[in-house]
């Protein structure tokens, strides 16, 4: 929220709550002017790019035989489940809820086949 591509929505979302409808309009044309990959969807696009950049689920097993426990996996755990929700509400966002349905049923389809080979 501190980078200065997001003061355009901090502006709209604290015209909003001042009823300022010339302030909102001001804020609306300042992110549409933004270019695409400073938009705040393109950051979450970005973040998800790397924080799976080198995703490897072999790996993950290679932790889990060496003796990662369930107590750890707990402490790593940090609203592993929340952050699913959030990643269905941001597909929801941006294409509704349907697509969103099918992306994240095909998803998980995918990964259970996955997890089977």
């Amino acid at each position: 929220m501190r980078d200065p591509e997001m003061r355009p929505y901090m502006n709209f979302w604290a015209a909003q709550q001042r009823n300022d409808e010339e302030g909102s309009r001001e804020a609306l044309q300042q992110i549409k002017e933004l270019p695409l990959a400073l938009r705040y969807t393109s950051r979450i696009v970005r973040a998800l790019q790397w924080g799976f950049a080198d995703f490897d689920a072999e790996t993950i097993k290679i932790d889990r035989k060496l003796g990662l426990t369930d107590a750890d996996i707990e402490r790593l755990d940090q609203g592993h489940a929340f952050r699913a929700t959030q990643f269905c509400m941001f597909l929801s966002a941006l294409y509704g809820n349907e697509t969103m349905e099918r992306v994240m049923t095909e998803a998980i389809m995918a990964a259970k086949q996955t997890a089977k080979e």
